[in-house]
C-alpha cells in the first residue's frame, strides 16, 4: 500500500495478492472504509499473483506503465495521509481484513514515495494493526504486481555477517551469552541493537526517556523475527515489574537498523526503566 506518495499523490495504490495455490475469484469483494471500491464480477486472481487498485489510473500508470493488473480506481477517495482503517469485505458483507494504519510508523513511506509492505501475508488479523507487522518498500515507489523481497534477520545471520565458520562452531565464541568485546555486552544484546559485536560501542545500549518517562527510544536490529523485546519499571533498581507499552513510530536508519520509538501508558512516575530482549 502507498498511502503517501508525495509528489504524484493521484497514483497512490492498494494490492491484494493470492497467497494461495488456486485462482481466486474476488467478484463482488469491496473495500467499505478507507476507500470504496467494488471488484467487478470477474475478477479473478490467480495464486500466488497481486491485483491493483489506484486512485486515478491515469496518474498511476504515468508512473508505473500500463501493463500491471490494476482492477480499477477508487477517486475521488483518496487515502489518508495520516493513517486509518482499511477495510475488506466479501460481496456477502463478511469482513476478510480489518487493519489501521499509522503515518507515525515509518517517516519513509509518508510522503517520500515508499510503499507500506505487509511483513507476514499469513499473520493474525489483529497483528496488522501494529508497527511490527509492516514494513518499508526496499525502493522508492514500492513494487506494484511483484513481490516484494524483505531480508528479516536472525541471531544466525547476524553471526555470519560478523563471524568465521569455524567461530560459529564455537558456543564459547558465538552463543547468545558469549562476549568478544571489552565493554562486557553479551552477543544477545549486540544483536538486539545491532552493534558490531566486536565494537566495544555501547551507546546504542543506553534508551533516550524522554523527561515525562513515558517515551523511551533507542536503536535495534531491523526485522529481527526471533527477538522479543519488553520494559519493566522501578522506583529502586531493586524491584521490577513489567509495563503496558505501545510501539508508536519505527525509521529504519541503515539497512539492518531502526530507530523505535515506545509509549509506556502505566509506569508511575519517577521511576527507572529498562528493556529487556529475549528470543522468542
Amino acid at each position: 500500500m502507498n498511502y503517501n506518495p508525495g509528489d504524484s499523490a493521484d497514483a497512490e495504490f492498494i494490492e491484494l495478492k493470492n497467497i494461495g495455490a488456486d485462482p481466486l475469484d474476488i467478484s463482488g469483494v469491496a473495500f467499505t472504509d478507507g476507500v470504496n471500491f467494488t471488484f467487478a464480477n470477474g475478477t479473478v486472481i490467480n495464486g500466488g499473483e497481486h491485483i491493483l487498485i489506484a486512485r486515478q489510473r491515469a496518474a498511476f500508470e504515468a508512473l508505473y506503465g500500463n501493463n500491471l493488473p490494476l482492477a480499477g480506481e477508487y477517486a475521488p477517495d483518496a487515502l489518508s495521509n495520516g493513517g486509518e482503517s482499511i477495510e475488506l469485505r466479501t460481496a456477502e458483507g463478511i469482513i476478510i481484513q480489518r487493519f489501521t494504519f499509522d503515518d507515525a510508523w515509518y517517516v519513509a513511506t509518508d510522503g517520500e514515495g515508499f510503499s507500506l509492505v505487509a511483513v507476514d501475508p499469513t499473520a493474525p488479523v489483529a497483528n496488522w494493526n501494529e508497527a511490527t507487522q509492516w514494513a518499508v518498500s526496499t525502493s522508492p515507489g514500492g513494487s506494484p504486481g511483484v513481490a516484494e523481497t524483505l531480508k528479516t534477520s536472525t541471531y544466525a545471520l547476524w553471526l555470519s555477517e560478523h563471524f568465521s565458520l569455524e567461530e560459529i562452531a564455537d558456543p564459547a565464541v558465538t552463543g547468545p551469552e558469549a562476549i568478544v568485546n571489552a565493554a562486557g555486552i553479551p552477543n544477545l544484546l549486540k544483536y538486539a541493537f545491532a552493534l558490531n559485536p566486536r565494537d566495544d560501542s555501547q551507546s546504542q545500549l543506553h534508551p533516550d526517556i524522554l523527561p515525562t518517562g513515558q517515551i523511551v527510544s533507542f536503536y535495534r536490529r531491523a526485522r529481527a523475527t526471533d527477538l522479543q523485546f519488553s520494559f519493566e519499571s522501578s522506583i529502586d533498581m531493586i524491584t521490577w515489574s513489567p509495563v503496558a507499552t505501545a510501539l508508536v513510530a519505527s525509521d529504519p536508519t541503515s539497512e539492518n537498523a531502526e530507530l523505535v520509538t515506545w509509549h509506556i501508558s502505566d509506569a508511575t512516575i519517577p521511576h527507572f526503566i529498562r528493556v529487556r530482549v529475549s528470543f522468542r
